[in-house]
């Protein structure tokens, strides 16, 4: 069944945004000769009309949802990403096992490289998009709770009566979850943004530190005369501790390593 047959249910269906949000109706749409949805004409909540292509969106019979193409796209790189580092192992692979020409394998290895730094270069610019995207989302928090304050204070103060602080309060308790949510998804889908990609050993991918903390101070540690056993201390690592999850150093910050098997 083509999207042609589905075309009566979208008029008038939501539009949403990639977080859940409403953001219109949809009022008219146009296919190809196929009869495939090519874009979709929004009413805005605004009062403005806008259309989508078809490619930006997600559609369904009961309603169209607008992709976040900075989210879609960091999600396309990090894929490109893992590909060209499983690239590369299996390249070297090859190459220890005599299997491949040096000269073959040269230029596919500058191949891969050059691919690498024009990706390296794009995730660049998609950072700078994220923090600039997650400062707005901030800020429009910050402001938020500023108007809850100021709500509050009205109400003690006695300018604005208990019915009317109820409203808004539930309003302004609502935007503040909404954007609390876009917040915690923007750091989940966009923080490997901020992670240098170093290829590893061979089928793994690791994602490295970008920054560390030094160890404060030149004093070297006292070894005490009489130290009092413990029960439990063996399988004990330096920089380590019990309350520490497996695999953060107490002395280093930065973003993890995270192993892909």
């Amino acid at each position: 069944m083509s999207e042609f047959d589905a075309l009566g249910k979208l008029i008038g269906a939501p539009a949403k945004d990639y977080f859940g949000r409403e953001i219109g109706k949809v009022i008219c749409c146009s296919h190809d000769g196929t009869g495939d949805i090519k874009r979709v004409i929004v009413s805005k909540s605004d009062g403005n009309i806008e259309e989508y292509d078809r490619k930006d969106l997600e559609v369904s019979s009961s309603e169209v949802v607008v992709r976040d193409m900075l989210i879609f796209s960091a999600r396309s790189l990090r894929k490109e990403i893992e590909v060209n580092f499983r690239r590369v192992q299996a390249l070297e692979e090859l190459k220890k096992n005599s299997k491949m020409h040096q000269r073959v394998y040269d230029e596919l290895k500058a191949e891969f490289e050059k691919e690498l730094a024009s990706l390296s270069e794009e995730k660049k610019t998609l950072a700078d998009l994220a923090d600039s995207r997650r400062d707005d989302v901030a800020k429009r928090l910050m402001a938020l709770e500023k108007v809850r304050a100021t709500v509050e204070v009205q109400a003690m103060s006695g300018e604005i009566d208990e019915n009317i602080y109820r409203l808004a309060l539930s309003e302004i308790k609502s935007a503040i979850d909404r954007s609390t949510k876009e917040l915690d998804d923007l750091e989940r889908e966009l923080s490997f943004l901020d992670v240098d990609f170093e290829p590893k050993q061979q089928t793994e991918l690791y994602l490295e530190p970008t920054s560390y903390k030094p160890v404060q101070g030149n004093s070297i540690p006292q070894v005490q005369e009489n130290p009092v056993p413990q029960e439990q201390s063996s399988g004990t690592i330096p920089g380590f501790s019990s309350e520490t999850p497996m695999g953060l150093a107490e002395d280093v910050s930065g973003p993890l390593h995270v192993r892909r098997v």
